[in-house]
This record gives structure tokens, C-alpha cells and sequence, in this order.
């Protein structure tokens, strides 16, 4: 199984480490992208990834880095803050920029209306947090959020879980 690991803590940071670590264990292939201090702007909502340039986004700024590695890479774990008890808006800047993967078209799934993929994949999100994560709201918003990328989840797990939830990607 292939691992993309999206970190928006700093790397020298002893839990993130450890954590890395123990994701890693038994990957043979991952790939790591560490966030801070890259130039990732938020999403401003034009569409242009739907309509004038299907599947590239407007903005020219290193996220270009991590949506092309989306596609190549089944298990998505990010690696967060909390803030309020969610996921901080490091993170969440990240996970709004994915916009790209999917197409306008709708369709009716599970009595929802979803967007229809542009890449078929079966993804898996996972949540890796450090801080006062509510775990409840953080499951239930991964286990929305992956539906309606095509995908399941595998859960939010705190830092200090991070082997339990190298477990799940197996």
C-alpha cells in the first residue's frame, strides 16, 4: 500500500519524528511532504480546476506538489495542529485545495449528490493530530470528507497513536 504523508508540523519536532517513524515502519513506498514554509495559498473558490482548466489549479504556488502526489498515492495521512478542536488552518488550507481531483459533474450516491471523481481511486484519509483534538467531530468530518472524495477513511488518531494507526494502513 502506498502512503503519502502531508506534515503541517515543524519536522525537528520530537512527536512528529516519532511519529514519521512508526508510519513508516513498514512502508515500502511513501513519500513524505513537510509544508512549512512552503507557499500554499488558499482556495479562492474560482473553479477554474472544474471548468477553464480541468484538473490544474489557478494557483501557481507549491501545492502543485501535493496535488500531483494525490494521484499517485492510495493512503493520505495528515499530520496536524488542532485548533477549536479540528484540524488547524494549516491543514485545512491543504485538504480545501483538492478541489482539483474532482470534476462539476454530480451525481447520486447513498441518497447524496457527490461530485463525480476525475481520477478513479479508492483513497483512504487518515488524521494525525497533535493537541485537543475533538476525536468524535474529527472522525466523523474524515469519515464525510473521504465519501465525497471517493474514498473511506481510516481515522483521526493523536500523535502519540501513531502506531496504532500505522496498523490501519497495512
Amino acid at each position: 500500500m502506498s502512503l503519502l504523508i502531508i506534515n503541517t508540523l515543524p519536522i525537528e519536532d520530537e512527536q512528529v519524528k516519532q511519529a514519521i517513524k512508526d508510519l513508516t515502519y513498514n512502508q515500502k513506498d511513501f513519500k513524505l511532504i513537510n509544508t512549512l514554509g512552503k507557499d500554499i495559498r488558499y482556495c479562492v473558490g474560482c473553479y477554474h480546476c472544474w471548468l477553464k482548466t480541468p484538473g490544474v489549479c489557478s494557483i501557481k504556488d507549491d501545492h502543485e506538489e501535493v496535488l500531483s502526489s494525490y494521484v499517485q498515492y492510495e493512503n493520505i495521512v495528515y499530520i496536524s495542529d488542532t485548533s477549536f478542536g479540528f484540524i488547524n488552518s494549516e491543514t485545512k488550507r491543504i485538504v480545501d485545495r483538492i478541489l482539483p481531483l474532482q470534476t462539476f459533474v454530480t451525481q447520486y450516491k447513498d441518497g447524496e449528490t457527490r461530485k463525480c471523481q476525475r481520477y478513479v481511486k479508492n483513497y483512504r484519509f487518515g488524521v494525525l493530530y497533535r493537541g485537543i483534538g475533538d476525536e468524535a467531530y474529527l472522525n466523523q468530518w474524515l469519515s464525510r470528507f473521504s465519501s465525497h472524495i471517493g474514498g473511506s477513511s481510516f481515522g483521526a488518531f493523536s500523535i502519540s497513536n501513531a502506531k496504532e494507526m500505522s496498523l490501519c494502513i497495512l
